[in-house]
């Protein structure tokens, strides 16, 4: 990935947020990738702010043949206690994830880790 970073705007319940998010955008031989990746402990500081199951939106508007979202643990363990709905929006269509749903304890001790290491999965 590149090192070339940019702030990027995130939804947290319709509210435009920055400071929680980066992207980037790099090359897998001929494919353009565009990399987000959250920021847990802003993630965690603005998730305190509203209620439960609140929605996340991250508005992908650049053309990329691959679009990734990056989460620590953490990131995924705080999205996951307020059963938060990650939605990704693309050019190219739009992907929601409920948190709850990637259970990030069993797949820490799968993986070995505890969530808290900040590995990105």
């Amino acid at each position: 990935m590149s090192n070339n970073t940019t702030q990027f705007r995130i939804l947290v319940e319709g509210k435009e947020l920055e400071q929680i998010a980066v992207s980037a955008v790099s090359k897998e031989g001929e494919r353009t990738v565009f990399s987000v990746t959250l920021d847990a402990f802003q993630l965690d500081a603005q998730l305190t702010k509203v209620g439960n199951k609140p929605e996340i939106v991250i508005p992908v508007t650049a053309s990329a043949d691959k679009v990734t979202l990056i989460l620590t643990g953490d990131a995924v363990k705080s999205l996951e206690n307020k059963q938060a709905v990650l939605t990704i929006q693309t050019p190219n269509g739009n992907y929601k994830l409920p948190a709850p749903e990637i259970s990030i304890d069993p797949l820490s001790k799968q993986l070995g880790l505890h969530y808290t290491e900040k590995r990105t999965y």
